[in-house]
């Protein structure tokens, strides 16, 4: 089961994709050790990882509705926790790796978080400062299987090893299936850059319909695409992108740094990726750097290639290249283009681009390339997509068209709104902020 739009949770969606015949696919490729390949993970694995993880939480007295902070790297065990706190009904509160302890502090002492999920040493000396002043926290857990001493951690820290030997009687799917659709899934944190974060509540049907959404406007995924994922899951965009992945049945895998996804792309091949617009304006600065390093002969057959290239990439923009370059396309593809896109593993079918403006520059060296770039727009608020380019006719410098299932209208003053089950269901403890971002027809500024 590839799609499956009949469940209305992402509770419902996990039982499903797990034990489907996806069950023997892979999910999830990650390197256990820095340098060292590739191993994966399948759906059928990471569902047993998902549910005994649920089970040790619920043994160590997680109930639904309870807070699971969580301030780590991407990599399977912070899959593995969202999903556990799905089936369990309660709600992770992920945060940027980059925050620092008192940013930490506020959010986990905001959220009144029960618990706080780590990776390694360097998020768990910010989860002992924080625990020292949020009185909610019952015990931190740490994702590596060692952790230097704290002696003066006010609270219990356990590894997954140590959480996962304890024992619980829940049955998974009774569990999973007592979701809602209007049940709070995550609370995302906004920067707080105008003022202190606020808490973003999303549920499963803010997620389902936005994942929805987002695959009726993009071109077809499914279990034999492969998505390379550097971006931190704790963005809101990469959150919903590694749902969409999962809801799709194909696979994530994730890079080791920003420093290795050359080597990483080469190693995995991938079909799909998103990035930031910095992230593929470096791209073409290095294939333009490895450019001056060609011969003058050389140089001249890149720099034609690349002529050809854009005219034939002006289909894209639903304009009519030149014959000629029509005609020579498989000869600039055979010399030089072809050659530049190996560097993308080679399998590339698209690119998604967030998080602020792609330029019209970049978009039109990709598609002369032979490389698309798809641009979406949207915000936290939103979870997060609200329109997204489309492969059929794109106009660079735009975000394209709302996706299918909400609404985008302009204001009298001018200003965008959207509309639809994708907008959050409010930010949490506070109502007023809620009632000024939300008026009471249900319509959020397109910030």
């Amino acid at each position: 089961m590839e799609h499956t739009e009949l469940y209305p949770t992402l509770a419902e969606i996990f039982l499903a994709q797990t034990s489907s015949n996806l069950k023997d696919l892979p999910y999830i490729y990650f390197k256990p050790e820095r340098g060292k390949p590739y191993t994966s993970i399948t759906y059928g694995e990471f569902g047993t990882m998902a549910a005994n993880l649920a089970s040790a939480f619920a043994a160590k007295g997680i109930k639904r509705g309870d807070r699971i902070a969580l301030i780590a790297e991407s990599r399977p065990e912070w899959l593995a926790t969202d999903f556990a706190s799905i089936i369990l009904g309660a709600i992770t509160v992920p945060m940027f790796p980059t925050l620092t302890a008192k940013q930490v502090e506020y959010v986990v002492g905001h959220s009144g978080a029960k618990v706080i999920v780590v990776s390694n040493d360097l998020q768990l000396g910010k989860a002992v400062k924080a625990a020292k002043e949020c009185g909610a926290l019952e015990f931190i857990l740490v994702m590596n299987k060692t952790y230097a001493p704290h002696p003066e951690s006010p609270i219990p820290i356990i590894t997954f090893n140590e959480l996962l030997s304890l024992e619980s009687t829940i049955d998974i799917e009774a569990e999973a299936k007592k979701a809602a659709p209007e049940d709070v899934v995550t609370i995302i944190y906004t920067s707080g850059t105008t003022g202190v974060p606020k808490g973003v509540m999303l549920t499963h049907q803010n997620l389902v319909s936005n994942v929805e959404g987002s695959l009726a406007a993009l071109p077809p995924i499914g279990s034999h695409d492969i998505f390379l994922s550097f971006l931190p899951l704790s963005h809101g965009f990469e959150r919903t992108a590694s749902n969409f992945i999962f809801y799709s049945g194909c696979a994530i895998a994730f890079a080791e740094s920003i420093d290795s996804i050359s080597d990483n792309i080469l190693e995995i091949k991938p079909t799909i990726m998103t990035g930031v617009p910095r992230f593929y304006e470096r791209i073409h600065s290095r294939i333009m750097r490895s450019r001056e390093k060609l011969s003058p002969t050389k140089q001249k057959m890149f720099d034609w290639a690349l002529r050809v290239g854009a005219e034939c990439g002006r289909k894209l923009e639903g304009e009519n290249p030149s014959v000629e370059a029509l005609l020579m396309r498989p000869i600039a593809d055979m010399l030089v283009l072809k050659k530049i896109r190996a560097r993308t593993g080679g399998r590339m079918r698209f690119f998604v681009s967030g998080g602020a403006a792609l330029s019209s520059k970049i978009g039109r060296a990709f598609a002369a390339l032979g490389l698309i770039i798809i641009e979406g727009y949207g915000m936290t608020e939103a979870s997060p997509v609200i329109s997204v380019t489309r492969t059929q006719k794109i106009k660079w410098g735009t975000v394209g068209m709302p996706i299918p299932n909400i609404e985008v209208k302009i204001a009298d003053d001018g200003e965008i709104l959207t509309q639809g089950p994708h907008v959050m269901k409010g930010y949490y403890r506070d109502p007023a902020g809620t009632n000024e971002a939300i008026d009471s027809d249900g319509w959020l500024p397109y910030r």
